[in-house]
């Protein structure tokens, strides 16, 4: 049994998760005016940070309504789904979809070590902060360049079959995936001895980590 046409589940996600960063990007700035506080440069980054994910959503949305995503797909005697201009679109999206999901990841954790640096103003920290910096820069860059170039030329993502490309295997995903969420546990974890040598009851400590674990959604 296929699913609907378009697939909800997917655009009811790619409307949804958008909608709440907006928001919380515009309350941050409404948080500041009302406090008469310019913004800061943690601020503003936040804004390519938002425009590069509601872009990756639209392309989410383009793949559901016009691709084959959430859809079942009518498969060959080879077992690989057969070529045909919607599963091209749909390449064409999970394509682009990988390469600003990169992007947007590595801009939001460049916002919350921007955001750190502000708040924390210890010498040993700060290095801390700019040594993360240098790895998720390295990291954002490294795959970036690795997606685009993932096959020579570039069009055989979207022109050929799965079992004809010559590409990068697809362990890249995993290596993305795996790297990614050390580096997001290394950023979230940053302020934890910072917070732990504030001179308040524990209790509120752990509420105060708990508002920086915030940023894992």
């Amino acid at each position: 049994m296929g699913f609907s046409k378009p697939a909800a589940t997917p655009i009811a996600l790619s409307v949804t998760f958008p909608t709440i960063a907006i928001l919380a990007v515009a309350g941050r700035f409404w948080a500041r005016s009302i406090k008469h506080v310019k913004p800061q440069i943690d601020d503003w980054m936040s804004i390519p940070a938002l425009l590069v994910s509601v872009a990756n959503a639209i392309v989410l949305i383009i793949a559901s309504t016009h691709g084959q995503l959430g859809k079942k797909m009518p498969l060959g005697p080879n077992g690989f789904p057969i070529t045909n201009p919607d599963l091209e679109t749909f390449q064409k999206c999970m394509y682009a979809n990988e390469i600003l999901s990169t992007i947007a990841v590595m801009l939001t954790r460049f916002v919350i070590l921007l955001f750190y640096a502000r708040i924390f103003i210890q010498p040993q920290f700060r290095i801390a902060v700019w040594i993360m910096h240098s790895l998720n820069f390295m990291w954002g860059i490294g795959f970036t360049l690795t997606l685009i170039f993932q096959c020579t030329p570039i069009d055989l993502v979207w022109r050929k079959t799965f079992g004809e490309r010559h590409c990068i295997p697809l362990v890249r995903n995993l290596v993305l995936a795996v790297s990614s969420i050390i580096l997001d546990v290394m950023v979230l974890t940053m302020p934890w001895p910072m917070v732990w040598q504030l001179r308040i009851p524990k209790r509120q400590k752990w509420l105060v980590i708990g508002i920086f674990m915030l940023g894992a959604m």
